[in-house]
């Protein structure tokens, strides 16, 4: 569980633009349904998850920002094998994922890349815990 490779289907991606400083908003907000696989092996008893992330950006120019990245992943999974017949395992992931993002402004479209740092921490209902480092980057 201390991963945090998500893929995500973005669902809205509105801008606050409430504030204006030379025609850059001071931040942006992001949501979207989030998919986060498991490994058979390393994620026991977590099965594959759906979840959510949000996400803001607080502009500090033109061109950088401090990106703020939560996530959350749920699975219920009742086919945990032989070794335990009868169990279901509920399980929760969340992700605290903080860095700095890049912004490429152009006259139409903006391009961005951010690296981030932070926390995963997982858990079940029947006793298997992990909470780790974890770090991500991306762009669009």
């Amino acid at each position: 569980m201390q991963r945090a490779a998500t893929t995500a289907l973005v669902l809205l991606l509105p801008s606050l633009n409430g504030v204006v400083f030379a025609q850059t908003p001071r931040a942006d907000i992001s949501g979207a349904v989030s998919f986060l696989p498991s490994d058979e092996l390393d994620d026991f008893p977590r099965g594959d998850s759906t979840g959510f992330q949000v996400g803001a950006t607080f502009h500090i120019n033109r061109w950088f920002g401090v990106f703020a990245d939560l996530g959350g992943h749920y699975n219920t999974n009742s086919d945990l094998g032989p070794n335990f017949p009868g169990v279901t395992a509920e399980s929760t992931v969340y992700e605290y994922l903080f860095g700095p993002r890049f912004t490429f402004r152009g006259s139409r479209v903006d391009g961005f890349v951010h690296g981030l740092f932070g926390v995963c921490d997982g858990h079940t209902n029947i006793g298997f815990s992990d909470t780790g480092f974890t770090f991500g980057g991306g762009g669009g």
